[in-house]
């Protein structure tokens, strides 16, 4: 590829996720005027609903309470915000790649941020599959109800894949820049 096309398919990944950015900020301010000016009554006055956890058949659980649309709202806005986190950590490194500022030590700082945000939320998403778990196995219609996974919990591990390969990347660029700014002194 030629450097003029390179520098438009950097130009074209920030488009991409700077339309994103502001996607999931109207997204994010939606949800919070539903919540606040929406009538949540019919969602909060059920007496039973099914739920469809990975990896398992349907459970119904009786009388759910109002806490658990609240837990589903906060996860709402734990996930918006951490993508728009990221997406404007990402939008920041193209920018600087743009302009041709490669390895500078904010880019492994951005990386290293990405990373750590999605190990966050790899952690969140384990509590939250436990806390269901949990839940569903008290307040389930049916006696008998079994979750595959470790020990009755869907763990998925390949989400960790990618943050941990950011993380290296991260001790990469940190590396290398400070052996160019060891270079750099010696001349």
């Amino acid at each position: 590829m030629k450097p003029s096309s390179n520098k438009k398919l950097i130009k074209g990944i920030g488009i991409f996720f700077r339309i994103g950015y502001y996607f999931f900020w109207g997204f994010l301010g939606l949800s919070v005027l539903l919540v606040i000016f929406g009538d949540l009554s019919s969602i909060t006055d059920i007496d039973r609903f099914t739920i469809k956890l990975p990896g398992s058949e349907p459970v119904t659980i009786n009388k759910p309470p109002t806490q658990l649309l609240y837990f589903a709202i906060l996860n709402i806005l734990l996930i918006s915000l951490s993508t728009i986190y990221v997406f404007k950590q990402i939008i920041e490194l193209t920018s600087s790649v743009a302009r041709n500022e490669f390895f500078i030590r904010k880019n492994a700082i951005r990386i290293r941020k990405i990373a750590l945000i999605f190990i966050g939320l790899f952690v969140v998403y384990l509590v939250i599959d436990i806390a269901t778990v949990e839940y569903v196995s008290a307040h389930s219609a049916s006696d008998k109800i079994t979750f595959p996974g470790l020990f009755g919990y869907f763990v998925d591990l390949d989400k960790l894949i990618l943050p941990l390969l950011l993380l290296v990347l991260a001790e990469v660029f940190r590396v290398g820049l400070e052996m160019k700014e060891e270079q750099d002194l010696t001349i």
